[in-house]
């Protein structure tokens, strides 16, 4: 996989934090897995294609 790298506009947010709060406060929504089996799952899929 290759990444094309382009400057940051000077708008863009350097850092993110995302959130899932307000999926939850809005919504109502939560998570099926926790983050570690979705890292798991992901790491199995990104490890079967190399």
């Amino acid at each position: 996989m290759e990444f094309d790298h382009q400057p940051i506009y000077g708008d863009d947010v350097r850092i993110r934090v995302p959130s899932i709060n307000k999926a939850r406060s809005v919504l109502g929504w939560e998570p099926r897995v926790s983050l570690e089996e979705a890292l798991e799952i992901c790491l199995d899929r990104v490890g079967s294609r190399a």
